[in-house]
């Protein structure tokens, strides 16, 4: 998937739990100004942030490297 889709799901899924990317941010330790690039798909999180963050929003590390929520048959 295109870093612009997995940074669109990012920005909707933190939307979906209604916190700010300095929270975000703040939560897995990184600066909004980071979270902002990946909203933004100018860059993707490093591979030791994918759990985090997917911990954080509520949704499989599966659907983030998808960019969109996957039925059940399809996780």
């Amino acid at each position: 998937m295109s870093q612009q889709a997995i940074g669109n799901f990012i920005a909707q899924c933190r939307e979906n739990i209604k916190i700010t990317r300095g929270a975000l941010g703040e939560r897995l330790g990184v600066s909004n100004k980071k979270v902002t690039g990946w909203e933004e798909g100018k860059a993707l999180p490093g591979a030791e942030i994918y759990e985090p963050l997917c911990r954080v929003l509520g949704v499989e590390v599966s659907e983030m490297l998808c960019g969109k929520k996957l039925k059940e048959a399809e996780k």
